[in-house]
């Protein structure tokens, strides 16, 4: 996780389609209930963070394993995403709002699953990593854009909650792991993903966050069989 989490301090500094897969059948649990459920925090104690040089004030106020339906994560890409320099990283996610990639995708009425802002990274070696939205199986890719098929499967649903998003990458990995650790849970490592949802974050005129702002960063990882 630590490349992702450095990846997203990067953000603190600034900030006609063909099939991707073959069409399968959408889930019959909606997504539009998925995404109301993760705009209200669950009735859980929060964890604080409290590693030594780093304040304790960011907390994790959700931690639920749940079940993901196969899904396309579809956007812009970087293929070297483990070589990456930060400028690339910068100038990737800025793209996306200066192509207007999520307006794009949000046209496709119907087969956008959650109009979160998504960061995936995957690939054995940290090679690939999307910047885009989730979308249901059977969504068109535009031309230009990239897709990668996200099989079903159980994972691990954190929200970390900070003062800004410097202060949520900052304890992100200590949260997590002692949730895990606590839920006697293994992370698997074949992706990570991060997700920025408008409805809980402050965003700017163009359509960006106010990563100085108070920031929840919602964080799918899945679990080891």
């Amino acid at each position: 996780m630590k490349r992702s989490l450095f990846a997203m301090v990067l953000l603190v500094i600034v900030w006609n389609g063909v099939a991707c897969s073959e069409p399968a059948s959408v889930p019959a649990d909606s997504p539009d209930s998925q995404n109301t459920a993760a705009d209200s925090p669950a009735d859980t104690n929060e964890t604080s963070a409290s590693t030594q040089g780093v304040p304790a004030v960011a907390t994790l106020t959700k931690f639920e394993v749940v079940d993901i339906p196969e899904l396309l994560v579809v956007g812009k890409r970087i293929s070297d995403y483990a070589d990456a320099q930060p400028m690339e990283l910068w100038q990737l996610w800025n793209r996306t709002h200066a192509d207007r990639i999520f307006k794009t995708l949000e046209g496709q009425e119907g087969f956008v699953y959650d109009k979160s802002r998504v960061g995936f990274r995957y690939g054995p070696t940290d090679a690939e990593y999307i910047v885009g939205l989730l979308m249901k199986p059977g969504a068109a890719v535009p031309e230009g854009f990239s897709c990668h098929t996200l099989p079903p499967g159980k994972a691990a649903l954190c929200w970390v909650k900070g003062k800004n998003l410097f202060d949520v990458i900052s304890n992100t990995d200590r949260l997590v792991g002692e949730a895990f650790e606590k839920a006697g849970l293994r992370q698997s490592t074949a992706w990570r993903m991060e997700l920025y949802s408008p409805a809980r974050n402050t965003t700017d005129e163009n359509g960006g966050f106010d990563v100085n702002s108070e920031m929840v960063v919602d964080w799918y990882i899945p679990i080891e069989k």
